[in-house]
This record gives structure tokens, C-alpha cells and sequence, in this order.
């Protein structure tokens, strides 16, 4: 019975975005290629109609913020050429790392490699060389070679936008397996294709003339992995202003439109290339590699971790609406039932219950272990932002170890605080955090106050390495007030 559940719910998962980027692109791409060319069309009139959408959107925001012209004119123009989906709007963990190096290496490849090198290397070489081996080999290395900077830029700005956003959500073995496997698939998929169209045409000599580089594959197989990881996710993509090279205006496209159309565009463009023997465009391998990345993301059960994702950023959404916090509450309640330290769902409760300071509270010490759990240093930065409401609810432990830190950036006043409370608290922490607030208040020039925590540190019966400690610093400030006394009492 578990099995058929989880079963349904994967398939239910699934259902929608394969219909919307799979399905019905493959109707319109094989049997409706007009409707394509249309939108294509549409997308070429922007380049007029955007002109006064600009004006009059730049002016207007303009005249009602108090935001400058340029940082009003960014809103509604980008210095990113027309027709790239080139952002996301999930949020990214960390630097991309995995994905910047192969940005770079395919740049760097671009710009080093001699043209001989890149014959021999790519898919189906020039040089001559189609033993399987290295045929093999091949189907990796030609992803990380271009004919020209347009191929080039354009390919590494949809890297970007799809692997910057996988490479968290993917991890680095799963990512790079992905890429990889996308680029072996394309090509593999490409040759069959390749092999089908020598036989339609008896034309054996197709199988010489035929050569593919370029990272397309690969990146339309992480198009494939984002409709199943991210289908819930909303794609920047640059619409045209009167033909210029470099600046377009940006819009936010459902992922699943946007991805379906250029996977329905491909496909259309497959049909023309097994009719056409010499299209310079290799839609194969971006077909190939599109239903390769669905595969793998099937395989690698991406649509279970998809679903979790989608929950929460539905309720983010929802809480920016007006009218929709109840609604975003509900989720954000299911959300904890399944991850109880979900922190984007924390944060919006301790938000909505930011006018009663018991409730806050309540969600405070919970945000706060979740944090620190991740990330210590996150953690105190949140004790600095609600400084001093709720110090009180926290654990000894806690307190002591974020007085120290405070006290470590010399924030005395709020060290203060807490190691007095942690102080005040049983445990193990209590007389090292006796021997520091000490030290707190001499920073802060209140000796009288040090000697008087120290006393009643010793007072307390110590372990002896701290009896120790504050014995020694005892007997020191002790002499430091009474020499102190009689420059005074000279005077």
C-alpha cells in the first residue's frame, strides 16, 4: 500500500510538467510548426512595442519613488542580448562554484585551443579517427568547444541560468554526472539519428560530413533536469528593444512555458533537419539531450525533492501577496510537520507573530537553534538583530557561546548581557562564563564590577584550573585598585 502512495504522488508530481514541456511541445513541434514561427514572430515585435512600455514604465517609477534614474532605467532594461533565458527567480545556496569552473574552462578552451585540436576532438572528428574509443571520447569533449563568441556567450548565459540554479539543489557528484552524461547522451542520440538519415537517403558519406561541438546538448539536458527539479520556478528570459545587440527588457516566464516552447522549436527543427543535410543548427542533440535530462532526473527521483521546494515557494509567494498570509501559513504549518527547522517557514512565523512578545519569543529560540545548526555565525547575527528581546528564553550553552563571540569582536555591551544571563544559568559553561565577564567589564573600564564576579566565582567553589584563573586575576586587580588609591590619595 506505501509503495502504490508514494507511487501516485510521484506520478501526480510528474504529470503536469511533462504535459506542459514534453507533450504538448511535441504535438505543436511535429504537427503545428506555424504556431512556433507565430510566437517567433511576436517575439520580434516586442522589439517595437517594448520601446513605449520602457518609457513611459521608467518615467512613471521614476516620478513616484525615490529611487535614481539609472537605478529605475535597471528595472526595465538589461545589458543581456534578446532571446536568452538568463536568471531564475529560486534562490541559489552559496557560489555556483561547479558551474562558474565550467564557465570558465569553456572560455578558456575558446580562446587557447588551436583549430586542429578542436577537429580532432570534435563529435564525429575531422581527423578522420571513428574508432569507437575514441568516437567514445568524443561525445564529452565536443561540449567544451564552440565555432565562434556568440556560441560561446549565448550557451554559457544558459549555463548560468539553469546549472547555477541545480548545482545546490543537485549537489556536486550528482551535477557533474548530469552534465556529463547529458553530453554523452546528445551525442549518442545525434549518431542514431545520423545513422537513420545515411539509410534514408543512401547517402553512407553523410556519416563524413557530419561534426557537432558545442555545449547545447549538455544545457538542454539541465533544461530537461530543471522541468522535473523546478518546474514551480519562473525564468528570466530578454526581450528585444528595436534590434540592438546588447540591451533587452526583462520578463518573468513560467519555467514550463518557456521551456516547452524552445524544446517544441528544437523538435521542429529536428523534422527540418533530417530533411535538410547541411543545417548548420544541430537540433538533435538538443532534443537528445533535453530527454536525456528528464531521464536522468527520473532516475535521480529529482521530482520527490521538486515537490518539497514547490510547497515552500508557493508560501513565499503567497505571504508577499495581500490577503494570501493565511493561505501561505497553512503550508508553511505542513511544511514543519515534515522539516520542523525549515527556516524560510520560521522566519515567517516569528514575522506574524512579531506583536506578541511571548509567541515571538516562542519562534525566536526555534529559529535560532535551526540557524545555528547551519551556520554559527548566522546565529549570532540574528541574537544582534533582536538584541535584547529574548536573550532570557535562551539555554546557558547558547548564551555562553554567543558571548563569547560577541565579546571576540569586542561588541562588549552585548557579551555583557548574555554571559550574565549564561552565568546565571547551571552547567558546565556557568564559571568560564564568570571568568569572561570579567574580563567584559574590565574592557568596558568597570574594575569594581570584574572584582565583584570574580568573588563570586571563587565563592562558588570552582573547578580548580578556574579557582586558579580567578585567584591570579583577582590578586591583579586588586593591586591595580590599590595603587590606583594612593595616586589618588597623593594627588
Amino acid at each position: 500500500m506505501a509503495g502504490r502512495i508514494a507511487g501516485s504522488a510521484i506520478n501526480k508530481t510528474v504529470f503536469w510538467p511533462l504535459i506542459g514541456a514534453v507533450v504538448l511541445p511535441v504535438l505543436i513541434g511535429l504537427f503545428e510548426p506555424e504556431a512556433i514561427r507565430l510566437v517567433w514572430q511576436c517575439f520580434y515585435w516586442a522589439a517595437f512595442y517594448s520601446v513605449p512600455v520602457i518609457i513611459f514604465g521608467v518615467v512613471y517609477m521614476w516620478a513616484h519613488s525615490d529611487e535614481g534614474f539609472l537605478a529605475v532605467l535597471g528595472k526595465f532594461v538589461r545589458p543581456v542580448p534578446a532571446g536568452m533565458i538568463y536568471n531564475s527567480d529560486l534562490k541559489k545556496a552559496g557560489t555556483p562554484a561547479v558551474t562558474i569552473s565550467l564557465i570558465v574552462a569553456n572560455t578558456l578552451l575558446f580562446l587557447l585551443t588551436p583549430e586542429e585540436v578542436v577537429d580532432w576532438l570534435c563529435f564525429l572528428p575531422y581527423s578522420g579517427d571513428l574508432s569507437v574509443p575514441h568516437v567514445l571520447l568524443t561525445t564529452v569533449t565536443c561540449a567544451f568547444f564552440h565555432s565562434d563568441f556568440g556560441h560561446l556567450f549565448g550557451n554559457m548565459v544558459f549555463l548560468w541560468a539553469f546549472g547555477a540554479t541545480l548545482e545546490s539543489r543537485l549537489g556536486t557528484g550528482r551535477y557533474l554526472a548530469a552534465y556529463f552524461l547529458c553530453s554523452i547522451i546528445s551525442s549518442l542520440i545525434c549518431l542514431n539519428l545520423l545513422v537513420i538519415q545515411v539509410m534514408v537517403y543512401d547517402e553512407p558519406l553523410l556519416l563524413l560530413q557530419y561534426w557537432s561541438i558545442g555545449a547545447s546538448g549538455v544545457i538542454s539536458g539541465l533544461m530537461g533536469l530543471f522541468v522535473i527539479r523546478c518546474y514551480f520556478a519562473r525564468l528570466s528570459f530578454s526581450l528585444p528593444i528595436l534590434f540592438n545587440p546588447i540591451f533587452s527588457v526583462p520578463v518573468r516566464i513560467n519555467g514550463i512555458i518557456l521551456i516547452g516552447f524552445f524544446f517544441a522549436k528544437d523538435l521542429a527543427g529536428s523534422v527540418e533537419q533530417m530533411a535538410d543535410i547541411e543545417g548548420m543548427i544541430d537540433y538533435w542533440g538538443h532534443v537528445g539531450g533535453f530527454l536525456g535530462g528528464i531521464a536522468l532526473a527520473l532516475v535521480f527521483r529529482l521530482q520527490d525533492d521538486g515537490a518539497g521546494e514547490a510547497k515552500e515557494v508557493k508560501a513565499e509567494r503567497l505571504s508577499e501577496t495581500v490577503g494570501g498570509t493565511t493561505e501561505a501559513s497553512e503550508l508553511y504549518t505542513t511544511i514543519l510537520e515534515t522539516d520542523p527547522e525549515n527556516l524560510t517557514a520560521l522566519k515567517h512565523f516569528i514575522k506574524l507573530r512579531r506583536y506578541n512578545d511571548d509567541e515571538e519569543g516562542a519562534w525566536f529560540v526555534k529559529l535560532l537553534f535551526a540557524t545555528m545548526k547551519r551556520d554559527f555565525q548566522s546565529g549570532v547575527r540574528l541574537v544582534r538583530d533582536y538584541y535584547p528581546k529574548h536573550l532570557s528564553l535562551l539555554s546557558g550553552d547558547i548564551l555562553f557561546r554567543v558571548g563569547v563571540e560577541l565579546y571576540q569582536y569586542a561588541d562588549y555591551e552585548k557579551a555583557r548581557l548574555c554571559l550574565e544571563l549564561a552565568a546565571g544559568k547551571n552547567g558546565p559553561w556557568q564559571h568560564k562564563a564568570m571568568l569572561i565577564l570579567s574580563r567584559t567589564y574590565e574592557a568596558v573600564d568597570n574594575p569594581d564590577r570584574a572584582l565583584v564576579v570574580l568573588q563570586e566565582l571563587l565563592a562558588q567553589g570552582p573547578e580548580e584550573i578556574f579557582r586558579r584563573q580567578a585567584m591570579k586575576r583577582l590578586m591583579e586587580l586588586q593591586q591595580q585598585t590599590n595603587i590606583l588609591s594612593v595616586s589618588t590619595s597623593a594627588a
